[in-house]
Formats: structure tokens, C-alpha cells, sequence
């Protein structure tokens, strides 16, 4: 790397040289010298993402922290300050050739002198300054397909702190926002993304247009930053307009593919289930059109899988799901969080079919690589966590299940979640499902009744998951002992049911069958409990209606 970086300075960098001035300083106790592995698993791929064993292992030359800060010290009062920094900018410079399967191969090691140099690199050089931010978009890449969202995140994040000290231009301050609120996304740091992401919306208007590229790009991530946060109304806004806009601009084909992933998945958490399903087919229609890059297309696909799954085709979301999972192994490592994500939702409809046991065991191993990875504060990493007590409330382990639940909801309402209100009320319900098994149906109606009310508010009375709520509630009536109540509130769940998830729809079935019940048993002694032989929920004559998680993206 000296050789190729060096030369332009006149100085006779070649091999025997550099050998002689390492093998000096490690005389002296400056640099250790030990060989490292420094890519990822290997599959035998011949991508960006993978290199090849002849170039996994290098010999790496360490300095000691109190060395490295020492000369950092000199470094500020040297005459050769400029030089050196430019050198080391260009030395990690060579890596940006994305071609190069050997320079590639040496990004695990470059990662800490990124986050030196971009956290370090003087003021006055504000051309370096914008080098390092393009060489933090290669860097982001290597990373998403490693999974270290945490790494990009803090790198990102730094670049951004220094913005002010450089004073750089608009175009290169527009890179650094939407980069920046892109990790905090990724990271679930919902606030940070949203002001982050409107500024990189001012500034690509201002700087490259209303119509240009980068703006709608800004706009894209601010869909997927408002969907997170719970703000569906505004998201699909946003949605719908980028929908339109791009639809009349075909010299924009990959940003149309994406306006209508999103507003699929916007359309999806807002209940609206059919039409969601038609934009996610038009995005999967543009990517076979475009052949996108595998990650996006693995993306694009699953959405398609969450959507069948909510509209009760459970058997053709297993189906679509596992073929992604297959193509995400194919280039992504196994502890990835897309992959985690895809596995997510399968075992949730493996927990749906009554597949208990088999979901348990995977919720459980999905939460440990998630705590590693994402946190244990991460949004995705609460899901799982609630889905591992959902299943110990269904299978009877009520004393195990209600700490594990309690602990979700502090971490949402410490980490400022309870926007994702899908999520942290579906928590909440458990929990009222727990005091129900206990028989205290007083207190479970009176939660119910408090979940309903903020679910009708903010997703309306005929989303999904409000409907869900609506039929525990109307059970808890006949549990009370009010059987024509429960009848004429059941009524109410099925007709808006049949309207919104279509009559064949398993939960549809499900509350035709206990209206039935509730009919012809109306002296039937109702209450909530857990059949054990068969590890399945019951309401002694009928089952609850589940609260999963509503699917990940």
C-alpha cells in the first residue's frame, strides 16, 4: 500500500525499503507485527462482499496506543502536518476501489484508522475532509453487508460533529446528513434520523433541485424513517407524492421501484392490505426489470412475504420468505440483521400455525444475535424479545413470560419507543392477557378497553391489530358473564373483518366460528386458559386472538 501511495512524492518506496524502515521501528518496540484475518466468511463468491483465501490473511503492523498518541501530539506541531495527513488519507484512499478484491479484503483492518482520521483530520484541510466522507460511503457498504451497523453508525456520526469545524459545502454537508440519518435509522435512533433526514431534504432543494435525484432520494429515507417512528399519516403522504412524481419520470426507474416498496410497507402497517400487496408486486416488477443489487432485491421480495402473511396466505408467505432467506444466505453472513429479519417472520408464522416449540427455539437464538449486534435497547431486539414472551404465555409459562414482558416495556418507554405503537401495545396486551389466565377479568377488560381506545385513535377502528384487541375485548364480556354484550361486539369484529381481511381469512373464520358459539352456549361458563396437551391457546371454547408483532422490513 506505501508503494501505490507513496510514489507520487519522489521517495523510493520499494519493498526492500519499506521492510528495512518496519523492521527498524519494530526493533525499537514502536510497531508489533502479527498476521490478522482480515475478511469474513468465506463462500466462495466472487463479489464485492467476499474475497478469495489467497488474500484472507495479512501481516499487520500495530502501534501502541501511548506511541500512537504521542506521535499524534508531534504530529500537531510538525512542518510535515499537512503531508502526513495526506498521506494517510490516501492510503486508505486505495481502498475505494470496490474492484479490487485484495484492497477490499483489507477493509476490516482500515476501520479504526477511518474512524482516526475522520474523528482527527485538521480543520484547514477541508478537500480531505471531503474525500474521507467519500471514502465513509465505501466504508458503509463493506458494513452493511458485514452487519456492523454499530461501527457505521459511530463512524457516521462523527463525520457529522466535525461538519461545523469544516465548514464544507452544501453537497458535501447533504452526504454527511443523509448518511448519518440513514445509520441512526438503522439503528433505531428514530428523532436523531427525522431531524437528520430533513436537512439532507433542504439541502439536496437547495443545492441540486426539487427534481433531482438526491432530493427524492432524502425524501425516500424520510418514508422509511416516518414509518418507524408510527407516523403513518405523514409517511404515506410522502409516499403517495413519490409514487406520483416518479411514475412521470421514468429516467428514475430505481427511485420508482423504491417510492412503491415503501408505500407497500406504509400501506401495510396502516391496515390497508390489498392495495399494499399491489405496489409491493409493481416494486418486485421493476426489479426483475432492473436487476438491482441482491440485497435490494432480497428487500423488495420480503416485503411481499410480511403481506401475505397479514392477509392470512400464511403457506405462500412461508414460501416467499424462505426462497429470500435462501438468497440472503447466498451472499450475506448468518448473524446478518436482514437475515435475522427474515427468520423473525418466519418463525412468527411458524408461532401463528401453532409451531410453538419450533418458534421459541428461534426466537430465543435470534435475540442473542441481536443483543450482540444491534442492542439490547434496538428496536428489533424488543420485538424478539416480546415474541419469546408471547410464546412462553402461550404454551402456560405465565410466571417465566410476564418478567421477560415487563422488561420490554421499561426498555420501549426508557428508550422513547412507545411511538412504535403497534409494537409497545401489543406488549402491553400481553400483559393483560397474563391477569385474564389469572382469572381477573375485571382488571383484563378494563386493559383491553384502555388498548382499544388508543388503538382506535391513532390506526382507526378497522386496522388489523384493533380488531385484535376488539375481539379479546368482546371475550372478556362473555368471561364476565355479559354473553348478548360479547355477541353484539363480536358482530361488530366480524362484519368490519369480512371488509377488511376478506371472509376466508383465518381470523375472519375464527370470529364466525365464536359468534357461533356465543349464540348457541350462552350459559357456557367463558374464560381464558392455556390447553397444555396441545400447546395451544384456548378460551375454553374458543382461542384468543393472538398480538403478534406486525413484521419487520
Amino acid at each position: 500500500m506505501l508503494e501505490r501511495t507513496h510514489g507520487p512524492d519522489g521517495v523510493n518506496w520499494d519493498s526492500l525499503a519499506i521492510e528495512r524502515a518496519l523492521s527498524a521501528l519494530s526493533a525499537v518496540g514502536l510497531i508489533d507485527v502479527a498476521e490478522e484475518n482480515s475478511a469474513g466468511p468465506s463462500t466462495g463468491v466472487d463479489s464485492f462482499y467476499h474475497v478469495s483465501a489467497q488474500v484472507r490473511r495479512r501481516r499487520c503492523f500495530m502501534v501502541h496506543p501511548l506511541v500512537a498518541e504521542v506521535n499524534a501530539a508531534h504530529l500537531k506541531r510538525s512542518p510535515d502536518r499537512d503531508r502526513t495527513w495526506a498521506a494517510a488519507v490516501r492510503c486508505l484512499g486505495v481502498l475505494r476501489d470496490t474492484k479490487d478484491l485484495e484492497a477490499t479484503a483489507q477493509w476490516p483492518l482500515a476501520v479504526p484508522h477511518m474512524m482516526t482520521v475522520a474523528g482527527r483530520i485538521p480543520s484547514p484541510h477541508k478537500e480531505l475532509f471531503r474525500t474521507v466522507v467519500d471514502m465513509h460511503m465505501h466504508l458503509s457498504r463493506y458494513l452493511r453487508m458485514v452487519g456492523r451497523y454499530d461501527i457505521a453508525y459511530k463512524c457516521a456520526t462523527i463525520l457529522r460533529a466535525r461538519l461545523n469545524t469544516f465548514a464544507p459545502s452544501a453537497r458535501t454537508r447533504y452526504s454527511v446528513e443523509l448518511n448519518a440519518a440513514e445509520w441512526s435509522w438503522n439503528m433505531s435512533r428514530l428523532d436523531e434520523a427525522k431531524t437528520m433526514a430533513g436537512a439532507a431534504c433542504e439541502l439536496a432543494e437547495s443545492s441540486y433541485g426539487a427534481d433531482s435525484i438526491e432530493f427524492h432520494a432524502a425524501r425516500a429515507l424520510a418514508v422509511a424513517i416516518h414509518s418507524e417512528l408510527g407516523s403513518l399519516g405523514a409517511g404515506e403522504k410522502i409516499a403517495r407524492e413519490l409514487c406520483a412524481e416518479m411514475d412521470g419520470k421514468p429516467h428514475f426507474p430505481y427511485l420508482g421501484m423504491q417510492a412503491h416498496h415503501h408505500l407497500a410497507t406504509i400501506l401495510r402497517q396502516s391496515g390497508c392490505l390489498e392495495e399494499a400487496e399491489e405496489h409491493s408486486r409493481r416494486a418486485i416488477e421493476s426489479s426483475c426489470q432492473l436487476e438491482p443489487a441482491p440485497y435490494s432485491q432480497a428487500i423488495i421480495r420480503h416485503e411481499l412475504g410480511v403481506i401475505l402473511w397479514h392477509r392470512g396466505h400464511l403457506d405462500q408467505a412461508l414460501t416467499v420468505l424462505a426462497e429470500v432467506l435462501r438468497q440472503q444466505l447466498s451472499f450475506l453472513p448468518v448473524w446478518h440483521p436482514s437475515v435475522l429479519v427474515t427468520r423473525y417472520d418466519i418463525a412468527s408464522i411458524h408461532s401463528l400455525q401453532g409451531n410453538c416449540i419450533r418458534a421459541y427455539t428461534e426466537f430465543m437464538d435470534i435475540w442473542l444475535a441481536e443483543q450482540d449486534l444491534l442492542g439490547k435497547g434496538h428496536h428489533k431486539t424488543l420485538q424478539t424479545r416480546h415474541q419469546v414472551g408471547q410464546i412462553l404465555v402461550e404454551i402456560g409459562e405465565v410466571d417465566k413470560a410476564e418478567p421477560i414482558l415487563e422488561e420490554v416495556e421499561r426498555e420501549y418507554r426508557s428508550q422513547g419507543l412507545q411511538s412504535r405503537l403497534t409494537d409497545f401495545l401489543s406488549t402491553q396486551h400481553e400483559r393483560v392477557h397474563i391477569a385474564a389466565q389469572r382469572g381477573k377479568h375485571v382488571e383484563s377488560h378494563q386493559g383491553w378497553r384502555q388498548i382499544l381506545d388508543k388503538e382506535q385513535a391513532n390506526l382507526g377502528a378497522r386496522h388489523p391489530s384493533t380488531l385484535r384487541t376488539h375481539y379479546n375485548w368482546a371475550l372478556c364480556w362473555a368471561a364476565l358473564g355479559s354473553v348478548p354484550v360479547a355477541r353484539a361486539e363480536m358482530r361488530k369484529v366480524l362484519a368490519a373483518r369480512r371488509d377488511v381481511l376478506g371472509k376466508d381469512h383465518f381470523e375472519t373464520v375464527q370470529a364466525a366460528k365464536i359468534l357461533v358459539s356465543l349464540t348457541r352456549h350462552p350459559f357456557r361458563e367463558w374464560g381464558f386458559g392455556v390447553d397444555r396437551r396441545r400447546n395451544l391457546p384456548v378460551n375454553r371454547a374458543a382461542r384468543r386472538d393472538i398480538k403478534s408483532q406486525p413484521g419487520r422490513t
